[in-house]
């Protein structure tokens, strides 16, 4: 059975493309129109949240083992 599953998991998938409606477009337009979306903007809080994001949740799971 598991090797069924794990076959399954593997298998290539086919996926047709996502049509993007235009109020998403013109949402993501603004976002990129965002200043702290410019170049040359300090981006070094993003790295500074993956990296508290990562550990939140290797503690979480840490703490939920029984």
């Amino acid at each position: 059975m598991l090797a069924l599953l794990d076959a399954y998991a593997r298998a290539p998938r086919v996926s047709n493309p996502v049509e993007l409606s235009s109020a998403y477009l013109r949402a993501v337009e603004r976002w990129e129109a965002l200043p702290e979306n410019a170049v040359g903007s300090d981006k070094s809080w993003v790295v500074r949240s993956q990296r508290a994001w990562k550990e939140h949740f290797a503690k979480a799971r840490a703490g939920n083992r029984g």
